[in-house]
């Protein structure tokens, strides 16, 4: 079984509990954190973001007009495409405060209504 580890978005202070199986985009969407993205697919660029610590982080397969191997080399990675293999920080270059909320939100009304 894989392992688990955190992962921390700055510089909104929000932490996840990632799965090695799962890339970031997906399992923060699964908790209810609303992160920018477009294609999904590693193509737009629109999850880049920044590692600031840590470095034990694979990408699955993405193009280099998205993330050129010089961004990469300088700890630019993309949400859509990465799976984190330790704890991590990861700076978010594009987001909405209150749109990276909003899934948590929803999520506890929905569990309101059905208790």
């Amino acid at each position: 079984m894989a392992g688990k580890h955190v992962v921390r978005f700055e510089p909104v202070g929000i932490e996840i509990e990632i799965g090695e199986e799962q890339n970031v985009l997906r399992a923060a969407a699964e908790q209810g954190i609303m992160l920018m993205h477009g294609c999904k697919e590693g193509q737009c660029s629109a999850c880049k973001s920044f590692l600031l610590d840590g470095d034990d982080v694979e990408l699955d397969k993405y193009s280099t007009f998205a993330l050129p191997d010089y961004e990469r080399d300088e700890g630019f990675t993309l949400l859509c495409r990465a799976h984190v293999y330790e704890d991590v920080t990861i700076e978010l270059l594009h987001y909405d405060e209150e749109m990276i909320r909003s899934g948590r939100r929803a999520a506890s009304r929905r569990a309101a209504r059905s208790a």
